[in-house]
């Protein structure tokens, strides 16, 4: 009261000296005050901004997704579709929940999209090929609580961050995680904020657990063959192994078991940034190059996470050399084991080593890894596989009621274990 009443006794001074000593000080209180009121609660508003008692966000996911539950500390329950419909040959990556073309138009905003995410591409597939067509994606930040979704990328920067803590988010919004690099390579850190527990709903990434599913790339079975002369194919080839490597020092050590395969007697000849050149090479001159030149290619992933496997796979599937596999995915499950080798397979690089020798000097052997690679075709691009599981975020949020889903914690729902310490290169 004092402090008021010296305020009082001031603003009795010159004109000049009212904003000086009357609004500053009583705007620094409301102010803060505001801000930390806020920072824990936010309103609640249906999508026809229908006015409901304000709730703090963890409330709110509770309420809207978790109605069925008795208990929300447990950092997923997630009713996605069945893990078995998770595969990388011949996948569908949407699900058909129904169809329904004439249902109001359904509003998803990006808050921090992927800079190689192109927008127009995939508001046009939703447009025209999905079962639900209602869906459209922004980028828009303005009036967030208008959008029936909202899409967190775990790869960039929330700069945005201090906005989410004022604006009114409606009770039936759904919040998405969009993971697409291992959890050694994200910024988990803006998703330690508070604001996030008990909010995040729905996950978008490559693991094969997510709400929402999407691998990098996928192969496709073909039912025709080109008869090919792969005794020709065998004799081309006068170089062992070869590997295109742009990150140096990886969580897997790949590094390491490469020097460890190279003195057990493999030549591998390494391209790209990591190499002696110390420069990166055209995508078409090095394809071209390995497939006509090499009888190896080392596939090996810079984390190992689980069901984290890259472009690079795909990439080198579809070229004449055999790849030797190593990284945080069952290959072995979702893939042909005939066509490809597994470190796992090994018990040791030396072990590798030797399997690897013996079929570079046997033609039967090495070309059998080619012939039953032959059944299969790199599929869908990375851009289609965006596309695809787009139409899945569609149909979910148009039977949002039928997903209940809630993160209790990204950070535990990310290294929830997914991750694990190479083994295998001593």
């Amino acid at each position: 009261m004092k402090f008021f009443e010296k305020i009082k006794s001031r603003c009795t001074a010159k004109y000049k000296r009212i904003i000086l000593i009357c609004l500053i000080p009583m705007y620094y209180i409301v102010s803060t005050t505001i801000f930390y009121v806020t920072t824990d609660l936010t309103s609640s508003n249906d999508v026809n901004h229908l006015k409901e008692l304000s709730l703090p966000v963890q409330e709110m996911g509770k309420r809207t997704f978790q109605t069925k539950l008795k208990s929300f500390n447990i950092y997923n329950v997630s009713f996605h579709s069945k893990m078995h419909d998770r595969k990388f040959v011949d996948a569908v990556l949407f699900q058909h929940y129904g169809n329904n073309q004439s249902a109001k138009r359904l509003m998803i905003s990006w808050l921090n999209k992927p800079t190689w995410l192109n927008m127009k591409h995939v508001n046009d597939y939703i447009a025209e090929k999905c079962p639900y067509r209602n869906c459209i994606m922004t980028e828009s930040q303005h009036y967030l609580e208008r959008n029936d979704a909202l899409i967190f990328n775990a790869m960039e920067s929330l700069h945005n961050l201090s906005r989410l803590l004022f604006y009114q988010r409606p009770s039936k919004q759904v919040w998405v995680f969009f993971q697409m690099e291992p959890p050694t390579r994200i910024n988990i850190e803006q998703f330690k904020n508070k604001l996030f527990h008990s909010s995040m709903n729905w996950s978008w990434s490559y693991n094969l657990n997510s709400d929402i599913f999407r691998p990098i790339r996928t192969l496709a079975t073909q039912n025709t063959f080109i008869k090919r002369d792969y005794a020709a194919i065998f004799k081309r080839k006068k170089k062992m192994a070869a590997w295109v490597v742009s990150h140096c020092h990886t969580q897997s050590l790949r590094e390491k078991f490469v020097s460890k395969l190279i003195k057990a007697g493999i030549n591998v000849d390494i391209f790209g940034s990591c190499s002696k050149r110390g420069q990166r090479e055209d995508s078409n001159y090095i394809w071209k190059k390995i497939s006509d030149e090499y009888k190896f290619y080392l596939s090996f992933e810079n984390s190992l996470c689980e069901d984290y496997i890259t472009e690079k796979f795909f990439s080198y599937y579809g070229l004449d050399v055999v790849l030797i596999v190593r990284g945080g995915l069952n290959y072995s499950k979702y893939f042909d084991k005939s066509t490809f080798i597994d470190t796992t397979d090994f018990t040791s690089v030396k072990q590798l080593a030797n399997y690897m020798l013996s079929l570079n000097n046997s033609e039967n052997a090495y070309t059998n890894y080619l012939r039953n690679k032959e059944r299969y075709v790199p599929a869908l691009t990375q851009e289609q596989t965006v596309q695809q599981s787009a139409c899945q975020l569609c149909a979910k949020l148009n039977n949002a009621e039928k997903f209940h889903n809630i993160y209790y914690s990204i950070e535990s729902y990310v290294n929830n274990n997914t991750c694990f310490e190479p083994t295998d290169y001593h």
